[in-house]
């Protein structure tokens, strides 16, 4: 595995009776592998978590004034005060145009170079480009770090969750934003929305999707202690993490092919087919204490 300063895992793999049904040519044999963090050969081994890179997506739009922003500043307040030392924040902030606030700076960096922006209005609410100036900060992140100080990458997008630039284009919308959140995932990031305020049934719809294409969660916050309660379980769950999607290396053995790889418990599918020879394949976040089953038929 790699994409991770932590030591080891075990794997463990278990193929079931094949199917007994003789019309079924070839026959097929139905396996799962748990992934287990830690070397248990000789005793659970001592995991530490990966460090937390934070990418913050700050929708600064117009309709984001009263109280939505009193809750993007409480935001802001809960995930700075519960950081730990070694942890990163980047800041994204968007309306009519997005700019990076600063990228991959820890508790103590931000405290010496001043602090946070005001929170000043943006115009509108241009998803594409807070997510591609997002993307960008996050690409630069991930290619200045090496693979032995490996960090949890998560992406908040905070928003009251109307997006002005898919009006008239929303094929072309779908398909930018998609790829975009595409990449993030593929360079090891997870995307969480939180919906400010009350969100309409066509936002909330559009913000769910986002963070299902994400792996990420979607919360709807009304409040001050939802506001806490929502980020304090990301911020949480971030700080778990210790392999950040790592890599999985399969050998299939030649006349064998391996059919519907995926996670158990979540129901995602990783790979529908794969031929003899080797093959990497990412998975989702491990974190401390987790095991990950994955399940797979083999003919």
């Amino acid at each position: 595995m790699n994409k991770t300063s932590v030591p080891s895992v075990r794997l463990e793999a278990l193929l079931t009776n094949p199917m007994a049904d003789p019309s079924i040519i070839p026959m097929s044999q139905a396996g799962s592998l748990s992934i287990i963090p830690g070397d248990l050969t000789v005793g659970r081994t001592e995991v530490e978590r990966l460090p937390a890179h934070l990418i913050l997506i700050l929708d600064m739009s117009g309709s984001m004034q009263g109280m939505r922003l009193q809750l993007l500043e409480k935001g802001m307040e809960h995930i700075f005060e519960n950081m730990e030392d070694f942890d990163t924040l980047s800041v994204t902030r968007f309306g009519t145009h997005a700019y990076t606030e600063f990228t991959n700076m820890s508790k103590s960096d931000i405290i010496a170079a001043g602090g946070f922006d005001s929170l000043d209005i943006l115009g509108a609410t241009e998803y594409i480009e807070a997510i591609t100036e997002a993307n960008n900060a996050l690409q630069t992140v991930v290619s200045g770090t090496s693979a032995r100080d490996s960090l949890a990458h998560q992406i908040l997008f905070l928003t009251d969750g109307g997006a002005t630039d898919r009006s008239g284009q929303a094929a072309h919308w779908d398909s930018t934003i998609y790829s975009l959140i595409s990449d993030m995932v593929s360079a090891g990031a997870n995307l969480h929305t939180l919906g400010l305020g009350e969100i309409g049934d066509k936002h909330r719809k559009r913000l769910v999707e986002m963070t299902q294409a994400g792996l990420g969660q979607f919360f709807n916050a009304q409040t001050d202690k939802d506001v806490e309660d929502h980020l304090g379980q990301v911020l949480g769950l971030s700080q778990e993490i210790i392999y950040s999607n790592p890599e999985l290396e399969i050998e299939v053995s030649p006349n064998v092919e391996l059919e519907d790889l995926g996670v158990a418990i979540k129901g995602l599918l990783l790979e529908h087919h794969m031929d003899p020879g080797y093959h990497s394949v990412t998975i989702p976040d491990i974190r401390k204490d987790e095991i990950v089953e994955l399940t797979f038929k083999v003919t």
